[in-house]
């Protein structure tokens, strides 16, 4: 693991910056075949797209999630404000879930107004593996709930300022998601607000996710 350079958990960026290690996300709705990248990724089927799943679709997805460069599946989960229904969100849901399961691989969570759905489904499921939400913007309360069960919370440049306060720095990721800064500027504008040196923040992220990477519920 490049623990020298800067995290970026979670970015839709083609490639990193230099000083950065980039956990590049692909939604294969979009992208079919990963073949011939380099770095880390996590594949998933995105709720966006979740009409558009397939067998061949699902097909892909394991072929992908066996590779030595796959740290997750994600990003999965629920999302509101598309027209897909959430019955058919919550059937791709758990089939991916069921995979990460099998394969033991921790996931990435998308959740846009649907907790309560998405905390159903992970009991429902039995999952036994890491779980972060990324882009998280909740308020205090609901980080509370989630760090509760188990959960870590990747936040991007858009959070809630008093819930990256109070996030212990044990659950913490940082992330670029679509935005095109380099994670050097999240990392030293949360060390800042966090009043820590921007070198523990990068060494706790790097922590974290070594642990993500091998935590086992």
């Amino acid at each position: 693991m490049m623990t020298d350079t800067f995290l970026d958990f979670h970015t839709h960026k083609a490639a990193p910056f230099p000083g950065e290690t980039t956990v590049q996300s692909i939604d294969l709705a979009a992208v079919r075949d990963i073949g011939g990248r380099d770095g880390l990724y996590s594949v998933g089927i995105h709720p966006w797209h979740v009409g558009e799943a397939d067998g061949e679709m699902f097909s892909a997805l394991r072929k992908q999630a066996v590779s030595a460069r796959c740290v997750a599946i994600g990003e999965i989960g629920f999302d509101r404000c598309v027209a897909t229904g959430m019955a058919g969100q919550e059937n791709v849901l758990r089939r991916q879930l069921e995979l990460a399961r099998d394969l033991q691989l921790p996931v990435v969570i998308h959740c846009v107004r649907a907790w309560s759905e998405l905390l159903a489904v992970l009991k429902d499921v039995d999952l036994q593996v890491a779980c972060a939400i990324h882009g998280f913007r909740g308020k205090p309360a609901l980080a509370e709930q989630l760090l509760s069960k188990g959960f870590y919370l990747s936040f991007g440049f858009r959070h809630c300022r008093e819930t990256l306060l109070s996030c212990p720095s044990s659950r913490l990721f940082l992330e670029t998601d679509a935005d095109s800064r380099g994670i050097v500027d999240l990392y030293r504008e949360v060390a800042l607000l966090r009043g820590t040196d921007i070198g523990e923040l990068k060494d706790a992220c790097w922590r974290n996710f070594l642990k993500f990477r091998g935590d086992r519920r």
